[in-house]
């Protein structure tokens, strides 16, 4: 009984109960997102409705780096202002140490790069599903 009164607490109820399992899965797994993040998926959304067309670099079999990189270098550009609000804030007497932080990130010394690709990907990788689960049923 008990387990019962905790599941009617939850708002969120497993997607394979509410019709599209993978957009509703997705959707929970976004509301998860911190506030930077929150803010540069809507980069990387406007982004990708831009690229959701048959022949994109989005739904290519192997989509090239080069690319993906090129696409995540244009929401840097719309978003690089989020490197001034996110700073890590040290303590007077607390010193930096760069062994205990990623400083070269393999060749990208700046965080809000990797974050932006990181998301993209995964945006990418959402819209790509999607887009031959359809593609299939047709």
């Amino acid at each position: 009984m008990a387990e019962q009164d905790e599941r009617s607490k939850i708002k969120y109820y497993p997607p394979a109960y509410q019709g599209n399992r993978l957009r509703d899965d997705m959707y929970y797994m976004k509301s998860q997102y911190l506030p930077m993040s929150i803010e540069i998926l809507g980069y990387v959304e406007e982004e990708c409705d831009m690229l959701e067309y048959d022949g994109s670099i989005m739904f290519d079999e192997y989509p090239d780096k080069t690319g993906i990189e090129q696409i995540a270098a244009r929401i840097y550009d719309k978003a690089k202002y989020l490197e001034n609000f996110f700073m890590p804030v040290y303590e007077e007497d607390e010193v930096f140490e760069a062994s205990k932080h990623c400083t070269s990130c393999r060749g990208q010394d700046n965080w809000l790069k990797n974050l932006i690709q990181v998301v993209l990907l995964g945006e990418m990788n959402y819209r790509r599903q999607r887009y031959y689960q359809k593609k299939s049923k047709k």
